[in-house]
């Protein structure tokens, strides 16, 4: 994973920890603009491809 990745992933457990639903969504969609889905895990979040 690249950094630029890490830090939206890590913008986006901040914004959930929060509770700020929509700032974690607008941050997912960064994500997917960047190719990969979130799926979260009880482990915690997993980055995969987008198919």
């Amino acid at each position: 994973m690249d950094d630029e990745l890490r830090a939206l992933l890590a913008r986006r457990q901040d914004a959930r920890q929060r509770r700020d639903w929509p700032e974690s969504d607008r941050v997912r969609g960064e994500i997917a603009d960047a190719g990969r889905r979130v799926v979260d895990t009880p482990e915690g979040p997993v980055l995969e491809p987008l198919r």
